[in-house]
C-alpha cells in the first residue's frame, strides 16, 4: 500500500514539476526574443513560481523514486535506468532555466544558448520519453 502511495505522489508531482518547467521555459524563450514592459511582472511571477512549486516538485518527484527504487529493492531494470538518466537531464535543464530567468530578472539579456532556446520541444519530447519507458517497465515487470 505504501508503494501505490509513493507512487501517486510521485505521479502527481510528475506533472506539477514538468508543467513548471515548461511554463519556465515558454517564459524565457519569449522574454528573450523581444522587450516588453510587461516582461518584469511575468518573470518576476515564474521564478516565485517555480521556487514555491516548482522546485518542491521536483524534490518530492525525486524523494519518491528513490523511496520506490529502494523499497523494490533488487536490481534496477535498463527502462529505470535510461528513466532517471532523462530525468538527470531534465533537471540540469531545471536549473539552466532557472538561472536564465534570474539573468532575465537582474536586466541581462538572456544568453543564446541552444538548449534554452529549444527548451519547451526538450522539455515535451522528454516527458513522452520518460512516460514510455514508465509504460515499458509496467509491462516488462
Amino acid at each position: 500500500m505504501t508503494h501505490q502511495w509513493l507512487n501517486v505522489i510521485h505521479l502527481i508531482a510528475g506533472m506539477v514539476w514538468l508543467g513548471g518547467l515548461l511554463l519556465m521555459a515558454v517564459v524565457v524563450v519569449a522574454c528573450s526574443l523581444g522587450k516588453n514592459s510587461g516582461d518584469n511582472a511575468l518573470i518576476g511571477y515564474v521564478r516565485r513560481w517555480s521556487r514555491s512549486v516548482t522546485s518542491p516538485a521536483m524534490l518530492i518527484l525525486w524523494a519518491c523514486g528513490i523511496a520506490m527504487i529502494v523499497s523494490h529493492g533488487g536490481g534496477i531494470p535498463l527502462w529505470l535506468i535510461i528513466k532517471i538518466l532523462v530525468l538527470i537531464f531534465l533537471s540540469g535543464l531545471h536549473g539552466m532555466l532557472s538561472a536564465s530567468l534570474r539573468r532575465l530578472a537582474g536586466g541581462e539579456t538572456a544568453r543564446s544558448n541552444p538548449m534554452v532556446r529549444h527548451a519547451p520541444y526538450i522539455i515535451l519530447v522528454a516527458a513522452a520519453l520518460v512516460v514510455i519507458l514508465a509504460k515499458m517497465g509496467h509491462f516488462l515487470g
